[in-house]
């Protein structure tokens, strides 16, 4: 009796093994997942920016990049799954782009905004 009971507890030792197993490999799929998703967003951004003939629609006289970014954030605040999951990529991605290009002072300005040359 003793060793057929030691015997199934190790088969469910070594079943939660394994199921922690593809638990972190899941989660690290999940990650690059996020990661390539959020690199696509911006590169695609730079490439739509780069090649528009006309300046790309602002909201309230926003970057693009910020009010797309802040669009995908809400929906992915509303928006479950991996739909969500994507909305949070692409947002991450987004917002990222629109911090770096602010930090190079590439960033837009408030429409109505005099342009002083002073950024602060």
């Amino acid at each position: 009796m003793a060793s057929s009971s030691l015997a199934n507890i190790q088969k469910k030792y070594a079943s939660m093994q394994v199921s922690q197993r593809l638990a972190r490999v899941k989660r690290r799929g999940d990650e690059l997942a996020h990661t390539l998703m959020a690199s696509g967003a911006a590169y695609a951004m730079g490439v739509i920016e780069r090649n528009a003939t006309n300046p790309l629609p602002t909201v309230f006289g926003l970057d693009p990049k910020l009010s797309w970014g802040a669009l995908f954030a809400l929906l992915s605040s509303v928006v479950g799954g991996k739909v969500g999951a994507a909305c949070s990529s692409t947002a991450d991605g987004l917002l990222t782009s629109y911090g770096y290009a602010q930090g190079l002072g590439q960033g837009y300005t408030l429409k109505g905004e005099p342009d002083d040359g002073d950024d602060f």
